[in-house]
């Protein structure tokens, strides 16, 4: 039997399994846990509330293609700012003292504008090849974006871990409600012109600027470094070396992964195409991704805590059996109305992005669910493990895309790719089960050996 239903806590195995359900949600709602996942989520709501708001005029100002070259633009951000500060700003979290933390963070941000700068570079003397081997023209003048792009994403993702040390969730909230406003505003208001991709592109640079902004403010910078700052911002980059040791390598994986389709859908077969799978993301995934975001960083926040407790695996196996259900009752719904709700909504040129949702709406459920959890691996040194998941991942989406290609049929290849995105991420969750068991497996025996 395993230990989250057992008397320990609080659950008797003659329980009736409604029962049980009911007792793991009071539970996680007196600690805290539920109360901060529906901070952040409420405000992701909103957030996404906004940006639905607008989607009937975003999806009449901008063609399909024109969203197939913003995927394209995003895939290289998302992809430049896994390894732009080497992963250094998800140890802000973990160090005991505030000091060690701010530290951490001065390190990330000074790699991210390294980064950034060689980015500029590479646009500067490149920008017309790589627009070519992306089969994507339009690319060439907005690759200069790309830099100030991954400034802003840069130092947004370094704050939000200053912010979820802090616990400061309110702050985050709010942050991610002044991000869509800006987003929305910038694209309204530059898609009136009739700027083709362009306005997509400086919508996202604008909101990644409001956020980092935003959480700025919470968090201490100190503008010159002495000597003695620079020995410790060394010694903290020593220290937490497994970051950009295992980290990094998973983080790119897993973002080609993610944004696998966004390049190769367009290369393969057309913008347009790429365009439509673009909206099927954002309008499933994101909102998804929204609530794995707020679920993984309280997770991540109260790792310290469940591992000292040996109680990691038990609210994890919950979280990720909760979530599991709720998901799978969602999609039963939302699936079969698919095709007709964007039809209906987005216009008729974009009734193959409701197609294109309705077959990868499961694929995305097992992600979510996945994602939610998935900083339980840093958290417990199994960052190695963490990269063979994405490696995994990667390559199974990968195969799934060509395949579709070799058939000359982008719906194939949208339905192996939901295949492969589906079995890869229930893998991947029970591996991450595994590794918890192992993990507390061997915690118990540390301290069986120390009474003895």
């Amino acid at each position: 039997m395993s230990r989250w239903l057992s008397y320990e806590n609080g659950l008797s195995p003659g329980m009736p399994m409604t029962n049980r359900w009911v007792g793991a949600i009071k539970r996680l709602a007196g600690s805290g846990f539920l109360r901060s996942v529906s901070t952040l989520v409420s405000a992701g709501v909103a957030g996404q509330a906004i940006l639905l708001a607008i989607m009937p005029l975003i999806t009449r100002l901008y063609t399909p293609a024109d969203f197939g070259v913003a995927a394209v633009f995003g895939a290289l951000m998302s992809t430049l700012l896994m390894a732009s500060s080497l992963r250094y700003e998800m140890a802000i979290v973990l160090p005991r003292s505030d000091r060690q933390a701010e530290v951490l963070m001065r390190l990330a941000l000074i790699l991210t504008v390294s980064s950034a700068a060689v980015v500029l570079i590479i646009v500067a003397i490149w920008r017309t090849p790589i627009a070519r081997i992306l089969r994507v023209p339009d690319m060439e003048g907005l690759l200069w974006a790309l830099p100030l792009a991954l400034v802003g994403a840069g130092a947004y993702r370094i704050f939000n871990f200053w912010a979820v040390r802090k616990e400061a969730f309110g702050q985050i909230a709010r942050t991610r409600i002044w991000q869509s406003l800006a987003n929305a505003a910038t694209q309204l208001s530059i898609g009136i012109l009739g700027s083709g991709p362009l306005g997509l592109i400086t919508g996202q640079v604008v909101g990644l600027a409001v956020g980092g902004k935003s959480l700025s403010r919470g968090a201490r910078v100190r503008a010159r470094l002495d000597w003695a700052e620079w020995h410790r911002i060394r010694s903290a980059a020593r220290q937490y070396a497994r970051f950009p040791k295992y980290d990094v390598p998973a983080a790119l994986v897993d973002t080609l992964s993610v944004q696998l389709p966004n390049l190769l859908l367009a290369l393969l077969f057309s913008p347009a195409v790429a365009g439509w799978y673009m909206l099927a993301d954002r309008m499933i995934l994101t909102p998804l991704s929204l609530i794995s975001q707020a679920v993984g960083q309280v997770v991540y926040a109260k790792s310290r805590d469940h591992v000292m407790q040996d109680s990691l695996l038990t609210s994890t196996a919950k979280i990720a059996g909760l979530l599991g259900l709720g998901v799978t009752a969602a999609g039963l719904i939302f699936v079969p109305l698919a095709p007709m709700l964007f039809d209906y909504i987005f216009g008729s040129q974009w009734e193959s992005a409701g197609l294109y949702s309705a077959i990868l709406f499961f694929g995305f459920a097992a992600q979510f669910v996945y994602s939610s959890i998935s900083l339980t691996l840093p958290a417990t040194d199994g960052q190695h493990l963490n990269l063979v998941i994405h490696v995994i991942l990667l390559v199974g989406k990968s195969l799934a895309l060509l395949y579709g290609y070799m058939q000359s049929s982008a719906l194939t290849a949208i339905v192996a790719f939901a295949l492969a995105t589906f079995i890869g991420n229930v893998m991947a969750i029970a591996i991450i089960l595994l590794h918890l068991r192992k993990c507390s497996t061997a915690a118990q025996a540390l301290s069986s050996n120390g009474r003895v």
